[in-house]
């Protein structure tokens, strides 16, 4: 049986994905992000959202945009494995979850005991997260980049309906982020 509790969280989750889609003529990431963020994280019960976009030619130069009190400096190590994990998690259309006790369980993905164990400080020291949920973000066969959402304190377990929600989420955020670029190509022709 879905519980009340659950069926608002559907709720809040699907108006979250519905404004992405309404947003995605935005010119920006950037602003995309800072009008989705409030939907984001309410309709996900989170209280941190990180979006990471991939450099479209294949570079290093990603971008990360945070979506919290303040702002956090994401090290270059978590940005070159959230990479490698969205590019995993995209091609299976799958999220992962990483919680202060467990690492992300991504096949083809190994973290050794060094960098779980700065993955678990990160989250409680800088990002104050008891529980993440990383979703990669893409178009087509495309991964794009990854969002991750955060809570903290009781109650921070992320249920099968919140992850399948949040992965049409990266395909509303893909689709948005593909229009972003064009329209920035579009402009750097002019």
């Amino acid at each position: 049986l879905v519980g009340a509790a659950q069926v608002r969280h559907v709720e809040l989750a699907d108006a979250a994905r519905k404004i992405v889609r309404e947003v995605s003529s935005e010119l920006s990431i950037g602003r995309i992000v800072e009008l989705c963020q409030p939907a984001i994280t309410t309709g996900f019960s989170a209280v941190g959202m990180w979006l990471q976009t991939f450099d479209a030619t294949g570079g290093g130069a990603d971008a990360v945009y945070g979506a919290t009190e303040s702002d956090i400096l994401v090290p270059d190590e978590f940005k070159v494995l959230g990479r490698e994990a969205a590019h995993l998690l995209w091609s299976r259309q799958e999220v992962a979850v990483i919680t202060l006790a467990s690492v992300p369980d991504i096949a083809g993905l190994v973290l050794d005991e060094g960098q779980a164990r700065r993955l678990h400080d990160f989250m409680a020291e800088t990002l104050e997260a008891s529980s993440m949920l990383f979703v990669p973000i893409g178009a087509g066969l495309e991964c794009l980049g990854s969002v991750a959402l955060t809570r903290r304190g009781p109650g921070t377990d992320w249920n099968a309906l919140a992850g399948r929600t949040a992965l049409e989420l990266g395909h509303d955020l893909g689709r948005a982020l593909v229009n972003a670029r064009t329209f920035e190509r579009e402009r750097q022709l002019l």
